[in-house]
């Protein structure tokens, strides 16, 4: 499988049946491409929008508004993402705005990117909440994710057997059928590892996930598939935060760190990932804070990747036994 262009390809629909991948497997692309996000780039156009009125000089937002001969309320709802920028608008923009000639074409691709749908958009709610749906889009325009994940496998490293036996632990009440279509949606969403355009994808989890009670079989597997995705995936690091660490800063707290390469753009920290619920917040400070958090863990808490793969060996290797058993 493959995370080519705007939407992964294969034959999903093999191994999870017909329905959510119904709705993406007839969707190709080519294998140069790029991975797009029209939400992230709605964001990135938007972020070109602001600061090329502030680089015009206009005194007011008035000022602006009638420059590009639009109300305020239209230059209101654009700024603040509630509305598109149209490809019918850009020719105003360009001369009010004076963007250079350099710039424009990408502005073009940019507002052209933003009305598009993604495959997310592709899938029913019965496949896909909205929430799963806005995370996948972040998630497929993101350069790089970060995250800690706490006492369970991160998301995209999960396999489908320890996703089940979270359900079957009461941490959902999705019916059969909605954890097959949510199986599904997690096989799409785990292509964005994958070449041509990989994310970078660096993740932390509490050592305690190696040594919950849990069948040694599935876990054996979890684990395997952790060691031989960090082995084949050269932008995939996974760090192990031991109990010989003690106590540390946001220990009780999950978050993941969304950076999308984005010139000027902090990128934004989702504080409840995976969850229907998840509070993304894009403020700086915030950003930083989490940002400063993680970067103390990894350098100072964690194991280093090496020791942690080690870790997860020596684990594996224990599981096996238990297997066994």
């Amino acid at each position: 499988m493959s995370s080519i262009g705007n939407a992964p390809g294969g034959s999903l629909s093999q191994e999870y049946g017909t329905g959510i991948t119904d709705e993406v497997t007839d969707v190709k692309a080519s294998a140069s491409h790029r991975r797009t996000s029209p939400l992230v780039d709605s964001r990135d156009l938007r972020r070109r929008f602001l600061l090329a009125r502030h680089e015009a000089g206009f005194a007011t937002r008035k000022a602006a508004a009638d420059a590009l001969g639009f109300s305020l309320r239209k230059l209101d709802l654009i700024e603040t993402g509630e509305r598109s920028l149209l490809g019918r608008d850009l020719d105003r923009v360009f001369e009010a705005y004076e963007v250079p000639a350099g710039e424009q074409a990408e502005w073009r691709r940019l507002a052209e990117s933003a009305r598009a749908k993604g495959w997310w958009d592709r899938l029913t709610t019965a496949d896909a909440s909205p929430g799963a749906k806005r995370w996948a889009a972040y998630e497929w325009g993101a350069r790089s994710i970060r995250g800690y994940s706490g006492p369970v496998v991160p998301g995209l490293l999960q396999t489908d057997a320890y996703t089940e036996a979270m359900f079957e632990a009461g941490l959902s009440t999705r019916s059969p059928e909605e954890r097959r279509r949510f199986a599904a949606l997690k096989a799409l969403r785990r292509t964005v590892l994958d070449p041509p355009d990989p994310l970078g994808y660096h993740v932390v989890f509490d050592e305690s996930v190696l040594h919950r009670v849990v069948a040694p079989p599935l876990m054996a597997d979890q684990v395997a598939h952790i060691v031989e995705v960090v082995a084949s995936h050269p932008d995939v690091t996974v760090q192990v935060v031991p109990f010989s660490a003690g106590l540390f800063p946001n220990i009780a707290s999950v978050f993941t760190l969304v950076d999308f390469g984005i010139d000027g753009d902090d990128g934004l920290v989702n504080l409840e990932p995976d969850l229907a619920s998840s509070v993304y917040v894009d403020d700086f400070a915030q950003v930083a804070k989490y940002s400063r958090i993680f970067e103390t863990m990894v350098r100072e808490v964690a194991a280093s990747p090496s020791d942690t793969v080690a870790m997860l060996r020596r684990s594996h290797g224990t599981l096996r036994k238990g297997r066994r058993g």
